[in-house]
Order: structure tokens, then C-alpha cells, then sequence
């Protein structure tokens, strides 16, 4: 590898080798670091993601990314790549951008100018750290990842045996208990490869990949998923269906919602087309959805809701099919549930949720990870129209005035009814699946119950909901806008009992636990939002009062 010092970066993309040919490269087969056989195409993916967050680099695909960078380390350790925000950090490395090259975090002297930052960061707990503190860590991930590729370990592309459990070998890694033939065939053959490429020499180069092709069949034959496997995972990489649903959702559910809000102020409005358009949209959009997720659980080799990302990505699936299963009796269902669920997809692409297939860990491998996951998550999109529904509802209170108070009561009546049977239908999947998991726990941990964080607030979730679905007996809390807030604020436990165990509480469920982290500031607003339309719509209420008050929520 060639580390250069600190310069300027390029304007322009070097140079790059053709698409045909990288892309024959990325069907190659590597073994990741948790002993995953995959496709180069998903580990180039993977890397282009965390380097530039695109699953693209100026028009060119990632194989062509990452092999270009192994063709001219040189050049490419000029090009800005990584992101840096904090104006304290682009001082240090005099950017006049927001991106820096790998090259500009090292100096004349070739060290590394944020070395001791990161230590300290690294140091730091992580619920003190710094914007400061998260940027360098975030940015030292980057410029390692960097490394790494120019390092050559990344591409573990060359099996031992075809014994599953011996790591795979890289061209720059130690190589042992091996014929000298093969040796040297896995010392030289990528570098040959490169260098043909490099020289032009189109043919001689994709027969080079032929060979590694050919080395990887005979050592690995026993383990080596099939090429229908291969092919299917480079057709999920490449469709990219869920960060594409997310915007497609998101944006056709506002847009529905704010058409939904028109029609209720002003009903003459000649538009109702667009509703018929939308559903179908969306219908089409949940299908291929449902598509994505089949493609996942076939590439994975297990259901896709194993970890966060998949778990997030479920929840939008499930909060879909939610609406989808009250289409007929409103048109806001469809609307709100869509553009949630496109806000679920696009919290599964941040940066803290990983959206890499990986292997299950040993108590996950159980076909209980099928039916209880999935009913309980499904119980989470049930419970989340609810809220949904509930703030619908105290946003349409705030709106009612004397022109409009009939019309809107209906409207609140009808979100209400509905919000009262998506929460139904959620409290008895969230029961139903805790007590699926006490099987499940008794066949992994030798017992039912034990109050783990997770399994508690799973019960205390059941509770709530169960007091929510009650209040109409209880004097004084019967009444739809009593009811529309606690559905609304109740969702705070199924947040909880979510993401919250993960990163606040341990347990034996903390299965991807993070590390601690402060409360995102989007908490404080949230809470505030809900406070000031709980407070606008009890005025409201107070002034109005409801049309018939001694109705109980149907």
C-alpha cells in the first residue's frame, strides 16, 4: 500500500475500469467477518455505503468503486470521500469543503492528525460525548474502512478447505497450510489481475477472474452457496428496494394526507381522483415491498427481522399492512400509514442502523424467531396506527369551529371507532407473542419468565394498552379525546420496549445492543409537539364540547 501525505483532492473521478468487468469481479464469492459467504458486489456495498453513503460514486457502481481503488491506491487516496460536518474538525485538517481525502488526515510526517482525538473520544462515556466526540468517531471509521480496502484485507476471497469454520485467505494476510502452488496462486493471482486491467488487457483479466472463479469452486465446493444464491443477492443489492420505498411512501403519503385535510375543509374540492391514484400506488408499492422482504429471507437464509434494520424495516411493513387491513373503512388510513411507514424506512438507512446481512447468533437459529418476532412486530404496526390515528384525531379537534363542527366530528368519530380496533388487533398480537416468547425462552434459557428488561416492558406495554382500551368504563377519562391522547402517548412504551432496552437497559434480549447514548434531541420535540396538541385540543374540547357526551368510544 502507498500512503501519501496530505494534499489536495481531485475534481474529478480517476481512473476507473469498465462496468462489464467489475461487475464480474463483484460476483466473486468472500467470506466477511463474521464467516458470512457473500458476494464481493454485497461487500463492496457495504463499504461504498459507509465511505460516501451512496450505493453509488459519481455514477459508477461500487465494484467499480472499490476495484478502481485497488487498481490506483494512489490516486484514489486524493479523492474527498468522507464527510466532515464540525467546523472544529475541518479547521484541523484545513478543508475548504465539507469532504476530505484520506490523504488530508495524514501529515508531511505521515501520522495520522487526529490520532489522539479519537483516543480520547473513544474514552469518553458515551452519553458525555460531544458532536465533536461522535463526528471524529464517526470520521475514523471512514478513514479506516479506507485503509482497510487499500490494505487488501477486505478481500478474504480464496478458501481454505472446504471446512466451513477456517477463515478464508487474502492475497496480503498470512498464509499457511497450504501446497506452494496454491500459495502462490493466492499471493498473485488478484495482483495479476489488477495489473492486467490496468494494462488493458480486457481478456487476459477476466480470465484471471475465471481461475479465482475456478480456485474458489474446487476449495470451497461443500460451502459455497449456489449461483441462483449469487445471482439473486446481486439482483437484491442492486434493486436497493427498500431505500427506495422509503422515499416513494414518505413522499405519496403527505402528499395524501395534506389532499385527505383539503377534502375534509373543504369537501366541494373536484379531486377525489387522487385518492384512487394513491391507493393504487400504494398497493403496488406494498406488493413490491413484500417482494424485498422475500428476497432478504432467501439471501439471508432466515426471517429478514433478526436485528434492527431488518426489525425497522418489518415495522414499516407491518404498519402498510395495518392500513391496508382498515382500507374500507377510511381513506386516512392508507395516507398515514404509508407515510409512516416510508419515516420507518428512511430511520432503518440512518447511520446507526446496520444494513448489512449477517449471520444469526446461536439462540436466534430457532424457527421461534419466525413466529415470534414477526407477531409481535406486527403487533408494533397495529399498535403504531393507533398513535397515528390518535394524532390525526387531536389535530382534527384543534381544527373544528362552528362551520365545521359536524363534518369533523364524524371524521373524529370515524378515526376514533378505527384507532379503537387497530388497537385491538395490536394489544392481542403483542399478548399473544410475549407468550410465544416465554415458550421460545423456556426452550433457549430453561425458563418462562424472568424479568429481563426486555420481557418487562413488554409486559408493561400489554398493561398500558389494556388500561387505554378500559378508559371508557372508568368516569371521567370516558371520551374520545381522553382516549386519542392515550393512544397517542402510549406509544412511547412500545418505543421503549423497541430500541429503548437496547440502548438503555441490558438484558438478554440486547442481542444488537448499542452503546449507551444521550437522548436525541427529536425526543424533546416530539414530547413538545404532542403537549401543545394535547393542550390545543382539550381547549378546543372545553369550548366546543363533544357532540353527544355521554358517547363511549365505539
Amino acid at each position: 500500500m502507498i500512503l501519501l501525505i496530505a494534499g489536495s483532492g481531485w475534481a474529478q473521478t480517476p481512473p476507473i475500469p469498465d462496468k462489464q468487468t467489475a461487475e464480474v469481479f463483484g460476483s466473486l464469492w468472500v467470506q466477511d467477518n463474521t464467516g458470512r459467504t457473500k458476494p464481493l458486489n454485497s461487500l463492496h456495498q457495504e463499504l461504498v455505503v459507509k465511505l460516501v453513503k451512496h450505493n453509488s460514486f459519481m455514477g459508477h457502481t461500487v465494484d467499480q468503486m472499490i476495484l478502481g481503488i485497488l487498481m490506483y491506491p494512489s490516486e484514489w487516496q486524493l479523492v474527498p470521500l468522507i464527510t466532515v460536518k464540525h467546523e472544529t474538525l475541518r479547521d484541523l485538517l484545513q478543508l475548504t469543503d465539507k469532504k476530505a481525502s484520506f490523504g488530508q488526515f495524514f501529515n508531511n510526517q505521515r501520522q495520522y492528525i487526529i490520532h489522539q482525538m479519537v483516543d480520547e473520544a473513544h474514552r469518553t462515556n458515551p452519553s458525555h460525548r460531544s458532536k465533536l466526540d461522535q463526528e471524529l468517531i464517526k470520521v475514523d471509521e471512514q478513514v479506516n474502512i479506507f485503509y482497510m480496502i487499500l490494505s487488501g484485507k477486505f478481500h478474504r476471497i480464496y478458501p481454505q478447505t472446504s471446512d466451513s469454520h477456517l477463515p478464508w485467505l487474502s492475497p496480503t494476510g498470512e498464509i499457511t497450510n497450504l501446497a506452494q502452488s496454491d500459495s502462490f496462486f493466492v499471493k498473485n493471482s488478484l495482483p495479476l489481475f489488477i495489473q492486467e486491467l490496468k494494462e488493458g488487457d480486457k481478456v487476459a483479466a477476466l480470465n484471471s477472474l475465471h481461475q479465482i472463479s475456478e480456485y474458489q469452486n474446487i476449495h470451497g465446493e461443500d460451502i459455497l452457496p449456489s449461483t441462483t444464491h449469487g445471482r439473486v443477492e446481486r439482483l437484491y443489492n442492486r434493486l436497493n428496494i427498500f431505500l427506495w420505498l422509503s422515499t416513494l411512501f414518505f413522499g405519496l403519503g403527505l402528499l395524501l394526507v395534506a389532499h385527505q385535510f383539503a377534502l375534509l375543509l373543504k369537501p366541494s374540492l373536484p379531486t377525489k381522483w387522487v385518492n384512487r391514484i394513491g391507493t393504487i400506488l400504494i398497493l403496488a408499492g406494498f406488493i413490491y415491498y413484500t417482494f424485498g422482504l422475500g428476497l432478504r429471507w432467501y439471501v439471508a437464509g432466515h426471517a429478514p427481522w433478526s436485528n434492527g434494520y431488518e426489525s425497522m424495516v418489518f415495522i414499516g411493513w407491518a404498519i402498510l399492512l395495518a392500513g391496508i387491513f382498515w382500507i374500507r373503512k377510511s381513506t386516512w388510513v392508507l395516507p398515514i400509514t404509508a407515510a409512516f411507514a416510508g419515516l420507518a424506512l428512511m430511520v432503518a438507512h440512518l447511520s446507526w442502523m446496520n444494513p448489512q446481512i449477517t449471520s444469526l447468533v446461536p439462540v436466534l437459529q430457532s424457527y421461534w424467531l419466525t413466529i415470534h418476532v414477526s407477531v409481535i412486530t406486527a403487533g408494533y404496526g397495529f399498535l403504531a396506527l393507533g398513535a397515528l390515528l390518535g394524532f390525526l384525531s387531536l389535530i382534527t379537534m384543534v381544527l373544528r369551529n362552528k362551520n365545521n363542527f359536524e363534518r369533523l366530528q364524524l371524521t373524529i368519530e370515524e378515526l376514533t371507532t378505527i384507532n379503537e380496533m387497530s388497537l385491538t388487533v395490536g394489544l392481542y398480537l403483542m399478548t399473544i407473542g410475549s407468550f410465544l416468547g416465554g415458550v421460545w425462552a423456556n426452550e433457549s434459557w430453561g425458563r418462562y419468565w424472568g424479568w429481563d428488561a426486555k420481557e418487562t416492558w413488554s409486559l408493561i406495554t400489554i398493561v398500558l394498552y389494556a388500561l387505554v382500551l378500559h378508559l371508557r368504563f372508568i368516569p371521567g377519562l370516558k371520551g374520545k379525546l381522553v382516549f386519542n391522547i392515550a393512544s397517542l402517548i402510549t406509544i412511547a412504551s412500545v418505543i421503549m420496549t423497541y430500541l429503548g432496552v437496547n440502548y438503555y437497559l441490558s438484558g438478554m434480549h440486547s442481542y444488537g445492543a448499542g452503546e449507551a447514548m444521550p437522548v436525541p434531541a427529536f425526543v424533546y420535540y416530539a414530547v413538545a409537539i404532542v403537549l401543545t396538541l394535547s393542550v390545543l385540543a382539550w381547549n378546543n374540547e372545553r369550548k366546543w364540547g363533544e357532540a353527544t357526551d355521554e358517547d363511549d368510544v365505539v
